[in-house]
């Protein structure tokens, strides 16, 4: 069993794929336009709801 981090021979060095690779790993988590939409809608629930609390209907 060899710990090569090459799967077969055949692979060939792509210049693009480590820059490619590091951008979509990072486009994730609450930086990402998603979440922050995510985090908007939650925040804007949260604004109603205490309305709601505090003041009533």
């Amino acid at each position: 069993m060899s710990l090569s981090t090459s799967s077969s021979s055949s692979d060939r060095y792509d210049p693009l794929a480590r820059p490619a690779m590091e951008a979509a790993m990072a486009w994730h988590g609450w930086g990402s336009p998603v979440g922050l939409a995510i985090l908007l809608v939650g925040a804007g629930a949260c604004a109603v709801l205490l309305r709601f609390a505090v003041l009533g209907f």
